[in-house]
């Protein structure tokens, strides 16, 4: 039971670790733009005709694709 306790234990520290690195990686990539709409524009996105929906400042970016609907 010890045993399960410290396994679980470190799955979870390794996972929050894990985290970590990834916002600050993507705090990293945003600051190597000037601004919002650059950043969104380099990210991936479903592949629609639409546009980007993008709020906040570096380097706090919040970006939305949203596809258009066609009639």
């Amino acid at each position: 039971m010890k045993l399960a306790f410290v396994f679980l234990a470190l799955f979870l520290l390794a996972g929050c670790t894990q985290l970590a690195s990834s916002d600050q990686q993507n705090l990293s990539d945003q600051t190597k733009f000037s601004d919002c709409l650059s950043f969104c524009q380099a990210q991936p996105h479903i592949q629609c005709v639409g546009e980007w929906d993008v709020t906040g400042v570096i380097p706090n970016c919040q970006c939305n694709y949203v596809c258009a609907i066609v009639q």
